[in-house]
């Protein structure tokens, strides 16, 4: 049971997150970038929360999107929402979990789902250079979050896990991305900012598995962690960002 999976967890690793609620850091961060864009799923929605926290500004925009396999229609996307008003830079997500479910339409273009994943960010990572340097503004490629699979599998499991393939394949995933990063002339202005690191440094607290956010702590005993968010954010617009 999660119950009991997330208190024996809490005991071994000495931590009280997920025993209580962790919804203020503290964390405070000044940065130039006054109007920022997130596009993506769940998971770039919370780097979203974090950034109002952690800036204090409200100057920003959240766009609900799974991203498409085929990268001139999300080409097309941001595109059409940044005619909306200025951005000094957009974060672009939603190329992880949701294309993890079997059957997704565009797996035909890979023997597997790493190679495929390879060719879709290798085509979207071209369209977000194309679009930086149409925009004048830096291009953040929001990376594959990785999961915890137990959290996900253990009594109550996620009610469309057999939909899946292997969780494993995430790790694969932001190991594909980093490499991308580093063998493709990408410019200065798109860059990687990898979740999966912040998952890796936090195991075991995120209470369905996928958000920091997640919180069922009336029902299994685990409460939010959505501020772990702050810190690792803050450094990536203190160094990454604001180099750009």
């Amino acid at each position: 049971m999660k119950r009991n999976y997330f208190q024996a967890f809490r005991n071994f690793s000495s931590t009280r997150l997920s025993g209580e609620r962790f919804v203020t850091s503290g964390v405070r961060v000044e940065t130039q970038a006054e109007n920022i864009m997130f596009i993506g799923d769940s998971i770039v929605r919370e780097a979203h929360s974090s950034y109002l926290r952690i800036t204090g500004k409200k100057a920003t925009f959240y766009a609900a999107h799974y991203l498409p396999h085929r990268a001139t229609l999300t080409r097309q996307l941001i595109l059409d929402l940044a005619r909306k008003s200025r951005h000094d830079a957009i974060f672009v997500g939603g190329l992880g979990l949701h294309h993890l479910v079997k059957g997704n339409d565009g797996c035909t273009r890979g023997e597997s789902p790493i190679s495929q994943h390879r060719l879709v960010v290798k085509d979207h990572l071209v369209v977000y250079k194309n679009i930086s340097e149409l925009l004048g503004v830096p291009i953040v490629f929001f990376g594959s979050m990785t999961v915890d699979a137990k959290t996900i599998l253990l009594t109550p499991q996620k009610h469309d896990w057999r939909s899946y393939f292997d969780w494993s394949v995430m790790n694969i995933w932001d190991g594909v991305e980093s490499d991308l990063f580093a063998t493709e002339k990408l410019g200065p202005t798109v860059l990687h900012f990898r979740p999966a690191e912040l998952a890796a440094e936090c195991p075991g607290v995120r209470c369905d598995g996928i958000h920091f956010a997640s919180d069922f702590g009336s029902t299994y005993g685990c409460f939010t962690s959505e501020a772990l968010w702050d810190h690792y954010l803050a450094m990536f617009l203190s160094k990454s960002l604001s180099a750009a």
